[in-house]
């Protein structure tokens, strides 16, 4: 959607090729088209699930050892 490419900061053809191929990759189709708008597919949101909680584990990562917040000194 256009919303979705604004957040992105990318234009929604380029986010849309993204999906595309990101769907060819995983072998699923995350979203579907009605003629109401997009909807995510029931494969396409156990795949949500799972890409939100490697999202969080990176930030949690990333929390701990880019920006070494919790870190002990070593000695």
């Amino acid at each position: 959607s256009d919303l979705a490419a604004a957040k992105l900061f990318i234009s929604q053809p380029s986010l849309s090729e993204a999906v595309k191929e990101l769907e060819g990759e995983i072998g699923i189709r995350i979203f579907g088209r009605t003629n109401r708008g997009i909807l995510v597919t029931t494969e396409g949101n156990e795949f949500l699930g799972y890409a939100r909680q490697v999202v969080e584990q990176y930030r949690l990562m990333e929390q701990r050892y880019v920006e070494k917040t919790d870190r002990k000194s070593v000695v």
